[in-house]
């Protein structure tokens, strides 16, 4: 079972102390699709925030209250 931590650098972190005690079979998914998850190939949870900015500048001009949901997406990447 994979460890969820709060964003990709917190997960890289996680990882180098990981690889410091040598339990590097230990999965963790960071959240946030940062540049470090892809380039260390690990597996992240992007919460789509640029279509969240973009909705939530479109909701700003509506004249109604309107409920909105956007989807994030599990990005499988390696084996980190």
């Amino acid at each position: 079972m994979p460890f969820f931590l709060n964003d990709d650098a917190i997960a890289v972190g996680a990882y180098q102390e990981l690889v410091r005690t040598n339990q590097t079979h230990i999965k963790l998914v960071g959240q946030g699709n940062e540049l470090t998850s892809e380039l260390l190939k690990m597996a992240t949870i992007d919460h789509q925030l640029t279509m969240i900015g973009k909705e939530a500048f479109r909701l700003l001009f509506l004249n109604k209250i309107t409920k909105t949901t956007l989807q994030s997406v599990y990005i499988e990447r390696g084996e980190i």
